[in-house]
This record gives C-alpha cells, sequence and structure tokens, in this order.
C-alpha cells in the first residue's frame, strides 16, 4: 500500500473530481479544497504545482485512515466523471443460451451472441458515485455500474446494467488520459446484468439453434411433422414419419433379396438346403402413406411399388422399429394378410442419425432391413411343398416295395431254414437269399432306416425276425415246428445274454398283435412279461445292466417293418430313466421314408460289435457260442 498512491480529489465546491497535476501552486497542501471521494475526510496535496520532486505528488489522508477501499473507490468515481465527458462509448458483446429436451430425452444447448457495440451518447446522468444513465444516440438507456450491488430500476424504468470491474487500487494514480482509456477498455470487458434489449430476439434465435440440433439428430418434431402427428407425438411416430417422408420424396427403396431354404435333418438341425433366391432390386414406390388399416393391422407404412427387374407389381406394407421387437402374434398377423412386408430396424445400427444418414438407412441400407414376408416366398413354398409331397409318396410307395420284398426274403429264408436241407443247391439257394436281404437292407438304410443287413436279424434259426414274423402272422417261421406256442417256447427256455436281450421286442409285439393263444399260453406270457419288466426295473433302480435291455439301434428299422409295433417301441423301457447304460437314448428317425437330400450315403452299422475288441469279444463269444457260431459260419461263407 506504500506504492500506492492517490492522484484524485473530490473538490469540496463545486464536487468535481480534480486531478493532482492539475492544481496550481496556490492550492497546495491543505489548500487543495479536495476531500476524498469514499471517507469524506480532508485531503492534503502533497508536492503539487512542483516541477521537481522526490515523491510524486499525490493527495494524502489524515494518519490513521484506511486508503485501500478510498483508493479504489477514487479510481471508480473519477472514471465516472470522465465517462461524462466522453460521446461515444463500447458496450460488451451479449451472450444467450437456450436448451431444448428432445423426444428421447437427450438435451440439446446453443448459444447467440450480439458482438460489442460502439454507441453515441445524447445525455449522461450520474445517479452516485459509482452509476451513470447513459442515453444513447438511438433513445436506448444504459446504466454503467463501477460496482457495488445490482440495481436496474430507477425511477419506475428498469435499465439494462454494465458491470464494469474496477477493484485494482492502482487505478487511483492514473492521469486522465490513462484513466480514460483504461475506463473504455474496461467498459467494453463489462458483463451485462439483467435484462438486455436483444436478450428476446436472441432467446429466440438460440432457441431455434437448439430446435435445430434436436431436428438434425431426428429428436424433435419439425413443424411439418406436427400437421401430421400432433404436438404429443413420441420419437418412434417421428421415425416412422421420417421414413415416410424420405419414401415420398425418393421414391424408391432397395430391397434384400429373397431365399427359400429347407432344413435337412429335421427340426433343430442347422444344415439347410437353398431351394429358391431373388436377387436384391431397387423398386419404384408411389402412394405412400403413414399407418393405414389393412385388414386386421395397422402398418407403420404403406406403398405400392414396380420391381423394374421383372415388371411385377404390388403392395408393400413396413414396419420402422427402434427398440421393440415385432411380436410372434404381430408377425402372424402380418403373413396372414398376404402381402409383402419389409422390416427396418433404425434401432439396430445404434447412435445418433442424421437426416441425410437417416435416408440412406431407409433407401439404400440392406443391414438394417428383413423380410416379414412375400407372396414370392409363398409361392415358391407351395411349388416345393408340392414337389416333396410328390417326392415322398414316391419314396413311400419305394419304401413299402422294400418292406414288402425285404420281409419276403426273410420268410423265404426262413422256410428253406426249416426245411434243413443239407443239398448244395440248397445251400447256395439260402446264401443267395441272405444277399439279397442284406442288399435291400441298405436299400432301406438310403430311406434313413439302417440295420437291414445285419445278420442278427435274420441270419440263423431263432432270429429276431424269425420270431416277430411268427408272432405277427401267428404261425411258425424258421422252425419245424407247427404253432406260434413252440416258437415262443424256445425264446421262454433260452440262458444266453445275447438272446435273452431280445425278449422286449417279442413281448411287444404279442402286445400290438394279440395273436390267439389257449389261456394257459396267455398266462405264460404274463408271467414272463412281469418277470422281465421287473427285472428292468430293478437293474436300472440299482444302476447296473439287466440282460433284458435291448439295444435301440434296430428300433427306427422294425417300427416301420412292423407298424402296428412302432408306437409302443417309442415307449421307455421300465428302468430306462435311471439306468445308467451307455449309448444313444431311444428315438424314431425324424423323417422316416426320405432320401437323405445331400446325396451323402447313410452311415450303416459296423459287421462287427464295435464296442467288443480283444478279451471283451472273446467273452462274449464264450458267453453266447450259438450267436457265435453263427456269426463267424456267416463271415466265412460271406468272404469266400
Amino acid at each position: 500500500m506504500s506504492d500506492l498512491v492517490l492522484a484524485w480529489g473530490k473538490d469540496i465546491h463545486t464536487g468535481e473530481a480534480r486531478y493532482i497535476f492539475e492544481l496550481e501552486e496556490k492550492h497546495r497542501g491543505s489548500k487543495c479544497n479536495c476531500v476524498c471521494y469514499c471517507c469524506g475526510e480532508p485531503l492534503t496535496a502533497v508536492n503539487a504545482a512542483k516541477t521537481e520532486w522526490r515523491r510524486r505528488p499525490h493527495f494524502r489522508h489524515p494518519d490513521g485512515t484506511d486508503r485501500h477501499s478510498c483508493l479504489v473507490l477514487t479510481a471508480r468515481a473519477a472514471a465516472l466523471e470522465l465517462l461524462e465527458k466522453q460521446d461515444r462509448v463500447v458496450l460488451p458483446a451479449r451472450r444467450v443460451s437456450a436448451q431444448v429436451v428432445g423426444l428421447s430425452g437427450a438435451a440439446y444447448s446453443a448459444w447467440i451472441s450480439q458482438p460489442a457495440e460502439a454507441v453515441n451518447i445524447r445525455s449522461f446522468k450520474p445517479l452516485d458515485q459509482v452509476r451513470a444513465l447513459l442515453t444513447l444516440e438511438d433513445g436506448r438507456t444504459v446504466v454503467v455500474q463501477l460496482t457495488g450491488s445490482l440495481s436496474e430500476e430507477l425511477d419506475g424504468a428498469l435499465h439494462p446494467v454494465v458491470q464494469v470491474v474496477m477493484d485494482d487500487p492502482a487505478l487511483a494514480a492514473l492521469d486522465p488520459n490513462e484513466l480514460k482509456g483504461r475506463l473504455h477498455l474496461l467498459v467494453e470487458a463489462g458483463s451485462w446484468h439483467g435484462q438486455h434489449w436483444s436478450d428476446a430476439s436472441l432467446a429466440e434465435q438460440a432457441h431455434a439453434l437448439a430446435t435445430a440440433k434436436a431436428v438434425a439428430a431426428l429428436d424433435w418434431l419439425p413443424d411439418e411433422a406436427l400437421q401430421d402427428l400432433g404436438p404429443t407425438a413420441g420419437r418412434e411416430s417421428l421415425l416412422h414419419w421420417l421414413a415416410k417422408d424420405v419414401l415420398r420424396r425418393e421414391e424408391r427403396l432397395r430391397i434384400p433379396e429373397l431365399v427359400l431354404r429347407e432344413h435337412l435333418g429335421g427340426a433343430g438341425s442347422k444344415l439347410h438346403h437353398e431351394v429358391a433366391r431373388r436377387d436384391e432390386s431397387l423398386l419404384e414406390l408411389s402412394n405412400v402413406r403413414l399407418e393405414e388399416k389393412v385388414g386386421q393391422i395397422r402398418p407403420d407404412l404403406i406403398a405400392q411399388f414396380v420391381d423394374p427387374v421383372d415388371g411385377a407389381r404390388g403392395t408393400l406394407l413396413i414396419e420402422v422399429t427402434v427398440t421393440n421387437a415385432i411380436t410372434a402374434e404381430r408377425l402372424d398377423r402380418i403373413r396372414a394378410e398376404g402381402f409383402a412386408a419389409l422390416e427396418i430396424n433404425v434401432g439396430s445400427l445404434g447412435g445418433t442419425l442424421s437426416r441425410a444418414e437417416f435416408t440412406a438407412l431407409v433407401v439404400h441400407e440392406l443391414a438394417a432391413k428383413r423380410w416379414l414376408a412375400h407372396p414370392w416366398l409363398d409361392e415358391k413354398a407351395a411349388t416345393r411343398a408340392a414337389q416333396l409331397e410328390l417326392e415322398l409318396q414316391a419314396d413311400e410307395q419305394e419304401l413299402a416295395r422294400l418292406r414288402s420284398e425285404y420281409l419276403a426274403a426273410v420268410k423265404s429264408l426262413a422256410a428253406l431254414r426249416a426245411e434243413d436241407a443239407q443239398t448244395h443247391e440248397a445251400r447256395q439257394l439260402q446264401e443267395s437269399t441272405r444277399e439279397l436281404i442284406a442288399e435291400l437292407g441298405k436299400e432301406l438304410a438310403s430311406y434313413g432306416l439302417a440295420h437291414g443287413d445285419d445278420p442278427v436279424l435274420y441270419a440263423w434259426q431263432g432270429s429276431v425276425l424269425d420270431r416277430l414274423l411268427s408272432i405277427q402272422d401267428n404261425a411258425a417261421w424258421g422252425y419245424r415246428v407247427e404253432t406260434l406256442w413252440q416258437v415262443l417256447n424256445t425264446a421262454l427256455v433260452e440262458k444266453a445274454q445275447d438272446k435273452l436281450c431280445w425278449h422286449t421286442l417279442y413281448l411287444t409285439a404279442l402286445k400290438a398283435y394279440k395273436p390267439n393263444l389257449e389261456p394257459q399260453h396267455r398266462a405264460r406270457v404274463t408271467q414272463w412279461r412281469e418277470k422281465v419288466w421287473q427285472d428292468l426295473e430293478d437293474c436300472g433302480q440299482r444302476g447296473v445292466e439287466s440282460v433284458y435291455r435291448r439295444s435301440r439301434r434296430f428300433d427306427p428299422l422294425l417300427g416301420v417293418l412292423f407298424p402296428e409295433m412302432r408306437e409302443l417301441l417309442a415307449r421307455p423301457l421300465p428302468g430306462e430313466a435311471t439306468s445308467r447304460r451307455p449309448g444313444p437314448a431311444p428315438s424314431q428317425p425324424q423323417e422316416v421314408g426320405r432320401r437323405p437330400m445331400d446325396g451323402s450315403p447313410s452311415m450303416h452299422w459296423s459287421r462287427e460289435p464295435a464296442w467288443l475288441k480283444g478279451p471283451e469279444l472273446d467273452d462274449w463269444k464264450r458267453k453266447n457260442p450259438e450267436a457265435a457260431a453263427a456269426w463267424e459260419d456267416w463271415l466265412k461263407r460271406k468272404t469266400s
């Protein structure tokens, strides 16, 4: 503070500002007739009117006075009086902001600035030591306030206020020209408080700019959309309207390709076969409408189209989705109308879209589009279904022929075996019949019915098919006996595991065909069934293998050879749910009677049990000598 000096005082008689260097010699010391602007204390003019000095001329307060506030206020008062002598001033720039909240809830802000303005002063009215009311040449009024609390109301009127920061005590030591120059800079850098003349216009412009940002982000209803949608419409309604506006203006729409595929291997398979394809194209559109009811639905957009590729014409329904996916129920209703229907998923791309980006998305982008329905697909699917039906009928006829010839060959072999002829011709006839059965079995495999060439089914006396045919015909096949019961009795006395495992098939056949048996024989069958079923249940609960549990690998084939047994074969056996038995679960072929569509050969069961090798195979042969002997005999004859 010791380096700061006071160069201004207030004339006690006139109230005007007096600059220390303007004082004459007769006004030195206490004769300066000046007081402090701030505290009102009399001032002493030190070194006034001198040409040489050790310390520059200045006003001095009485001892003990706080000079800081006096220096600041004096500088402001002197600046204000200098301002009165000016005829021109530069008012500071004015900045106004505005913010709007879009339909999505996002905020958009904008700012508008009016640059600094040089104005002519018509009149000057001091209000106090730090404020003055300026009347400009054009009649506007403005308050210049150098400090203190804001007060815009004067004589019942409101005036814009420019607040000028002047809180540097050093300003009190400046000469008039320096202070005047500093004042101009400070006024131009000042800040507006209260209402500015241009606030309404600037606020309107800022609001318009913020609104334009929201409109550009597709998050605000443009004026032209309000007429169609109303002020309460949401963003999805806006996007629907914009899509209509784009298509109405562009009159074209690129559509994705149409592809009809059918799955291979039944339901749930990921393999598919392409049946028909129609390439992408650019449609010509007309008569685009918004949310017009069509039958039981009200799609987002409807338009008429012409496909330049083939001249096809029709009605196109367009669904514009943002966040909500099309439900299965709505999809069914759309498809029921029989029109071409396309989805444009705006929400799939994410982020904010501009109007230009939205236009490109709607017209040209394919990644966000998918077909919901199309008459072309229906037509191709119907044609393919008719074709497949014809193929299926042909396959069924062929399968019926194979089934008939296969069972006839098995019966022929059974009859030859029952004759027990030992001549060379008889053995050759049996061998050729076995080969015929094997070939027919391979043909059945091309329809998804594997293992028909497995000798376990037919190769020796007491084979599975001998007994199933006997039960079906209530006769005796493959044996030199007369009745079915005699055939069943051969099964009842069996002990080998490779024989017992097929007993569930015989019991299933007896339930399906209900052959005519004597009462005592029916009672034996009931006891037989109870014994087998109980063993299966007990072993399943203990987690061990029952001798009666059969492999399920033949069930699909047997279900076709013996249709009356198919439903029973599909049922689980007792204890099957808890059994730890390895291997595939029971199943039926997904498309019995249908050839593989890819032309690949079907897989066949190995001629040798794949899970039995080395010591395990030897153990199986030891426990099942009859089956092992028949197996080895068949292999020798096959390879000879």
